[in-house]
Formats: structure tokens, sequence, C-alpha cells
């Protein structure tokens, strides 16, 4: 590792427990509309209910305050719904830099987010883990070379819907984001063939599926993404029900 290289990570670990301040937000019935609009979510299956897959992204002006010349790329998300916010219902959020580590092309950083009613009480807990990503080496591809084979993804499980990606889908949704959803050079300088789609437009399909019968009051679920969704890709997603509850959901490119 070289000097520069030292220096950045020296910095980058100075940012675990940092806290930021806290911001009032209201999320509106037309705000929610516009972001499933741009991801083709049914906004009517939410009612006054506040799609947690919005709040998920109202860290970025938080997480952006932590200075870094690299873009990122999600890695997993978490959504603790112990009881839902309400349209034009004011709230407090918190977040915090839980835990940075070093990956094999850059730094994963989590970061704890949670979401306060006015009168203090605890609606929402989320967690996020990025890679925080340095430019690739001359001729690497982000995924190339030979990998194991891998089972079904689908085993076990039912159809629940389809949807597609697309360039203005994405981008729409992720405006004001980093170049490595809206750029296609800036994506290839990073080893993509193509844009990334955000990972949270599929946390808001998650959503959706588990309110097709009804809005849900409480919900606990964990989101992994196992490898890239690229901007002009279809996607499938399938699920699980046991007990009454789906318990497993995977959305397969």
């Amino acid at each position: 590792m070289n000097d520069a290289s030292a220096a950045g990570n020296v910095a980058r670990y100075a940012w675990v427990g940092k806290t930021y301040p806290e911001r009032e937000y209201t999320i509106s019935a037309a705000r929610q509309a516009a972001v499933h609009r741009s991801c083709g979510v049914r906004t009517e299956r939410f009612g006054r209910m506040v799609d947690a897959g919005i709040l998920a992204n109202l860290h970025n002006p938080l997480w952006l305050a932590v200075k870094d010349p690299v873009t990122s790329v999600q890695l997993e998300q978490s959504v603790i719904q112990f009881s839902p916010l309400l349209l034009d219902e004011a709230f407090v959020m918190t977040g915090r830099v839980s835990a940075v580590e070093p990956a094999p092309r850059g730094n994963r950083v989590s970061h704890v987010y949670e979401f306060a009613r006015m009168d203090g009480s605890l609606a929402l807990r989320l967690a996020r883990t990025d890679l925080r990503l340095s430019l690739p080496q001359t001729g690497h591809a982000a995924g190339s070379g030979a990998k194991p084979p891998q089972p079904d993804p689908r085993d076990g499980l039912e159809e629940v819907f389809r949807r597609a990606f697309t360039p203005e889908g994405v981008m729409a949704y992720s405006a004001g984001g980093t170049g490595i959803h809206r750029d296609p050079e800036f994506a290839r300088q990073r080893g993509y063939r193509a844009p990334l789609a955000a990972g949270m437009m599929v946390l808001h399909w998650m959503l959706e599926s588990l309110a097709l019968d009804k809005p849900y009051a409480a919900v606990d679920i964990r989101l992994s993404m196992r490898r890239p969704m690229f901007w002009d890709e279809d996607m499938t997603l399938w699920g699980r029900r046991a007990g009454g509850r789906c318990d497993l959901l995977r959305a397969v490119n």
C-alpha cells in the first residue's frame, strides 16, 4: 500500500462512530408517487403509509457529508419497521457510521439510521452497507473471472411479478446521485458494462409485494445485493410463503 492509500484508509477509519445531526422530514403523497413512478411501483398499495424504501434514500445528504473522492455500490440494506409513518407526518432522522472495513475493491462502509416521531417514539430503524469503490486496475472488470456453479435462486419459490429497469427510470430515481447510476463512461471506468440500477429500487418492489393484500404495519426485511443490476435489465421477483406470510423474496436478473 502506498502512502496515499494508507492515508486514505486512516481517514476512512476515522469515520467510525461519526454521528450526523438530527434532521426533520415529511414525505408527501406527491413525492412518494413520483418515486414509485420511476421504479414502476403501484403507489396505491401503500395507502397513507410511507414506503420505507423512500426513507432508505434520505441518508444521502448525511452520507455524502463523509467526504470521499470515490463512488459507492450498495451491498446490504435492512429495514425494521415497528409501526408505519404516515404521509405528511413530521419525523426526525438520526444516523451514524457503524463500521468501516477493507474490501478487495475499496472499503465497506456501514451506517445505521433511526426515524422517530415528534413525540420521540421510534418508528423505524434502517441499516445499510456500501462498497466505496476505488478505480479498478487496468484490465479489471467487475465480476470477471470464472465462478463455480451456483444453485438456481428460484428453486422452491413462486413468481410474484416481473418488472423492467429502464435508463430513464433509473436516472429519474437516482437524480442527484453519483455517476454510477447515470453515466455509461463513469460506470465503465469502474469495471461495469453499463450504469447500475439503485438497489433500493428492488426494495420498493419487495415492500410492494408485502402490501399486495393490504398495507402492513410492521416489517423486518434484510436485503443483500449478490450481483450488479444494470439499468437495462428485466427483473423477476420470486417469493416463498410460510405460515400465512412471505418469509423469503429474491429478485433475479
